[in-house]
């Protein structure tokens, strides 16, 4: 299990850039509080898109929401889900 540290990090630590710590489970799956957190968003608001069809797309496993890291950052991009690699 791996600790992600600030969207795009490889910046550094620029100057007002909030540093945010989430679990990221090695299969680079996030679970919907850690996606939420990623994305500065409530896991509520997660939670309204996927039933409205909006938002990263998500998968249920065991009847637990998991968003894949490459496509939290697409969805914070801007690119849509078919867009993402």
């Amino acid at each position: 299990m791996t600790t992600q540290t600030a969207r795009h990090a490889e910046g550094g630590n620029s100057p007002g850039l909030e540093v945010v710590r989430v679990r990221v489970l090695p299969n680079n799956r996030l679970d919907r509080q850690n996606a939420a957190k990623y994305l500065g968003k409530s896991p509520k608001t997660l939670a309204m898109w996927a039933m409205e069809g909006k938002g990263p797309p998500v998968k249920k496993v065991g009847g637990r929401c998991y968003y894949r890291l490459e496509q939290l950052d697409a969805h914070a991009d801007g690119e849509r889900p078919d867009e993402a690699i």
